[in-house]
């Protein structure tokens, strides 16, 4: 696992993105179950504040609101605590894998 701390404490970089998984995903539900597996604890704490960016392309899970509100269940269900949830400024993406 390559340290993201550095990048942290650079005031070059505007935002550090990290990939924590991939999986496949075609209701909520599964989203919410398989997104709670992610280590999530590794990167984030119970008690700081999280901003999801959702973003739906070519995806059977269309909309956005709900992939968000999904993902921070998931959140909850990972980290024992429900996160508080801010405006926009992380981006997760849903898309379908190419046929």
């Amino acid at each position: 696992m390559i340290s993201i701390a550095p990048n942290l404490h650079l005031r070059t970089a505007s935002r550090v993105l990290v990939r924590l998984g991939e999986f496949y995903a075609s209701a909520f539900p599964e989203l919410r179950r398989k997104a709670s597996r992610l280590p999530w604890e590794h990167y984030l704490a119970p008690e700081r504040p999280i901003a999801l960016r959702v973003t739906c392309q070519k995806s059977r899970l269309y909309h956005e609101g709900l992939c968000s509100e999904r993902l921070a269940g998931a959140i909850a269900d990972s980290l024992g605590k429900p996160p508080t949830v801010q405006k926009y400024t992380m981006k997760a993406r849903m898309a379908d894998p190419p046929s």
